[in-house]
């Protein structure tokens, strides 16, 4: 059994280092996804080299291999775009759509907030993007959409719905830390398990 723990850690570290050497940030294109797939490939072909002599019981191999694709796939590709301070874009698996986040996740929706998605609505353009899906509990209360009066101004249709946390587990996971271990404020009215997403879309342009 230490064996076993020992080569699950020495993998695990593995994993580590060529996601750190292989994740970097990109400006928003439609050639994102591209590159995520790519990484995550190479990324996963690695670890598979490096699992086949070890003989690692099937569920830990299987386990190994489930995670490094989750996390080679998911999180290998970082959106950088200077205009942002706020809120943090990363790739959707749906062409021309982007994930917005606070780029602090206990931070509260301000007026500032609220003026840094309009100037990324305004640039999306730019970037060949068409719409913007923000997810958190801080556009809730007690259950309640509430926190998106500000948003209807904006030149874009918006569809308010529900978003389980088993979608998101890793965000999920550290949400709970800032609201049960942290214990911070701003989440204690916010129920993590249910949280609240607004997908804005941009009206289509003829041609296009």
């Amino acid at each position: 059994m230490d064996n076993l723990v020992i080569l699950f850690v020495n993998t695990l570290l593995l994993f580590i280092f060529l996601h750190r050497l292989l994740t970097f940030s990109h400006a928003p294109s439609a050639k994102v996804n591209l590159i995520r797939g790519i990484k995550g490939v190479v990324i996963l072909m690695v670890v598979t080299v490096w699992l086949m002599p070890l003989h690692l019981p099937l569920f830990l191999h299987g386990g190994v291999l489930l995670f490094t694709a989750w996390i080679g796939f998911g999180y290998s590709v970082r959106i950088a775009l200077n205009e942002l301070t706020l809120l943090k874009l990363t790739p959707s698996l749906k062409k021309n759509q982007y994930h917005v986040h606070l780029s602090t996740a206990i931070y509260p929706f301000t007026r500032d907030t609220y003026q840094e998605l309009e100037l990324l609505i305004e640039l999306l353009p730019k970037y060949s993007g068409q719409s913007l899906v923000l997810t958190s509990p801080l556009l809730s209360k007690h259950g309640s959409f509430f926190n998106i009066e500000q948003l209807k101004p904006l030149p874009v249709s918006i569809e308010a719905s529900y978003h389980s946390y088993w979608r998101s587990p890793l965000a999920f996971l550290v949400l709970c830390y800032y609201k049960h271990i942290k214990r911070e404020t701003i989440l204690m009215h916010s129920y993590l398990s249910r949280q609240c997403r607004i997908h804005l879309t941009l009206p289509r342009v003829d041609g296009v």
